[in-house]
């Protein structure tokens, strides 16, 4: 009779966290340019700086937020500014990115699946951003 409660106990605590609705998103930065360019970057509550190089026509991942108990398209409703305190950007003859990269509304937000379940925010930068 005991097995059967921890089996049906098992069950249900697998079934609880199976439902749990989860979100997954990508900060990302689209380099439409034809130009490779130097990211630097430093993420909210930590203090060292990451250096990226990206190649033209590339995109590249600064930050994945995933967690679960909200789902994706929620989470992407309630973001309205960047997890960034640093963010700067320079193209290959030390040009720097002529629009504020910190500014939420250059930043275009989506869903990638079907499911709603991946999402990305995502900054694309072309040869006119840089004057």
């Amino acid at each position: 009779m005991r097995k059967n409660h921890l089996i049906c106990y098992i069950y249900i605590t697998l079934l609880y966290f199976s439902c749990d609705p989860y979100h997954d998103i990508d900060y990302q930065i689209k380099n439409n340019s034809n130009r490779s360019l130097t990211i630097i970057s430093s993420i909210h509550f930590f203090k060292n700086l990451d250096t990226n190089i990206i190649s033209p026509n590339t995109h590249i991942i600064l930050l994945n937020v995933s967690g679960i108990g909200q789902s994706t398209s929620n989470s992407l409703k309630e973001i309205s500014s960047v997890p960034f305190d640093t963010l700067l950007i320079v193209d290959q003859y030390g040009k720097k990115y002529s629009k504020n990269p910190m500014d939420f509304n250059l930043w275009k937000k989506e869903n990638r699946s079907k499911k709603g379940d991946n999402g990305e925010i995502t900054l694309t930068i072309t040869d006119l951003d840089f004057n």
